[in-house]
């Protein structure tokens, strides 16, 4: 019998290796003329039951095994440090899990390198289902154009669905004199050393500017800061002049009266900034960018896996309790949890970023 059916795994191998076993266990050879010949109907009818019962057992071994899964607990990993907005999205989406699954999600914090290094300890997990990751563009996509990275997301690791979404704004110093988003267009044309701050290289924000230039023609001299509160306290300062900010991060600034928000990067408006329109309302829909996190895991996890992981984060994401932890960190629910829109999603994100970031020359 070929080598390579006896190592099949599961019910088919384990039938398979159960009847070379038997024959060996005879010293016979199924393919020897005087074995058959004294080989009895009665013999090969037990054989034949025996050999039944095992085919049925081993399957309903192995159907038991997928229906009772989860059957242990799940590690979520957050590809950030704990603390903090994304880190709160994190755990608020292992609790949900855990009680729509009935088990337990633990959740780990591997930051680092543009939250590659959390990605790609999922991607390299065992494919059983019980290590899912919480990545967001910024670890899934954007990391992937600056890191030379031993995993492909796109190969290694497969969608679970969409969990949520962060909105952004466009907004200057006050002192700049620019009160709309075409003003911002028309200076940042006739005046390219306007400057725009963010929270680093290769974050979402910067990129943002970025994209800003793409689609207006206009430029703006990049300032990266440690994080997205320095940046803003520059502004308010009046030492740069825009800044690409999360919306949620905005009110106490905007209280100052010393910043004014153009516009909401994004195809809807913000409840947050009643008033401000979008970038497609101002004329260029093309500037459409948000910050969203989405659930995970290896691409050799089965399909049937996969499913009740998906199925769990939809009950999620219509939990009043789940919705109000990520509306009081500024989070918008994804528009649709499915796997197959993530995916779309990834594609449509890798298509746009990655030209983009090898363009700025940030790949390191």
């Amino acid at each position: 019998m070929p080598q390579l059916l006896l190592r099949r795994r599961g019910p088919v191998g384990a039938v398979l290796r159960h009847v070379l076993g038997d024959l060996q266990a005879q010293d016979t050879d199924a393919r020897n003329p005087r074995f058959l010949a004294s080989v009895t109907g009665e013999e090969i009818m037990k054989k034949t039951v025996g050999t039944a019962a095992f085919i049925l057992a081993a399957f309903a071994a192995f159907a038991a095994r997928a229906e009772s899964y989860p059957d242990r607990p799940i590690t979520l990993i957050a590809p950030f440090a704990a603390g903090g907005a994304s880190d709160a999205l994190a755990r608020a989406v292992a609790d949900g899990l855990g009680k729509a699954l009935g088990t337990s999600v633990i959740v780990e914090n591997h930051a680092g390198a543009g939250g590659s290094i959390g990605v790609g300890l999922a991607a390299a997990a065992e494919p059983d289902g019980y290590t899912v990751v919480l990545g967001g563009n910024g670890s899934l996509v954007f990391a992937a154009g600056v890191y030379d990275l031993p995993y492909d997301v796109l190969e290694d690791m497969r969608p679970i669905g969409q969990v949520a979404e962060a909105q952004s704004a466009a907004v200057v110093r006050a002192s700049l004199g620019v009160t709309d988003f075409a003003g911002l267009v028309a200076r940042s044309r006739e005046e390219p050393k306007l400057t725009y701050g963010s929270p680093g290289v290769g974050t979402a924000l910067h990129l943002a500017g970025a994209l800003f230039a793409k689609e207006t023609g206009g430029t703006l001299v990049h300032v990266p800061y440690k994080g997205l509160a320095p940046a803003l306290t520059d502004l308010q300062a009046g030492n740069i002049d825009v800044v690409f900010a999360n919306v949620a991060t905005l009110p106490p600034f905007l209280e100052s009266g010393m910043i004014t928000p153009l516009a909401i990067i994004d195809h809807r408006h913000s409840a947050q900034l009643p008033g401000v329109p979008t970038t497609a309302e101002a004329g260029y829909p093309g500037i459409d960018m948000i910050t969203w996190y989405g659930l995970m895991t290896g691409a050799g996890v089965s399909d049937e896996k996969v499913a009740v992981l998906e199925g769990a984060l939809a009950k999620v994401l219509k939990s009043p309790e789940f919705l109000g932890v990520i509306e009081a960190q500024g989070f918008l629910p994804a528009e649709d949890p499915s796997a197959a829109s993530f995916r779309k999603v990834l594609d449509a994100d890798f298509a746009t970023w990655i030209p983009l970031i090898d363009g700025l020359g940030l790949s390191q």
